[in-house]
């Protein structure tokens, strides 16, 4: 539902999404939940990358960085 939903939210709410991935994705790439494994860890960052790509344009240094951080699992944003 994020991936649909994330294009249509306010810009505000928007900011909010980017950065609340951002925290996500740097935690994920400290520390692996307990119960996933890198297999769960690679497809969060890919569904993460489909929820970004709704929100492209919000906010260039946040995107960035997502950028930045996604690449760190070979996962490139559009």
């Amino acid at each position: 539902m994020q991936i649909i939903h994330a294009p249509t939210i306010s810009f505000e709410a928007k900011l909010v999404k980017l950065s609340d991935k951002l925290y996500n994705l740097r935690d994920l790439l400290r520390r692996t939940p307990i119960g996933w494994d890198e297999e769960r860890v690679q497809q969060y960052f890919e569904w993460a990358k489909n929820v970004i790509n709704g929100l492209k344009g919000t906010n260039e240094k946040i995107e960035n960085e997502l950028r930045l951080t996604l690449a760190k699992r070979n996962v490139i944003l559009d």
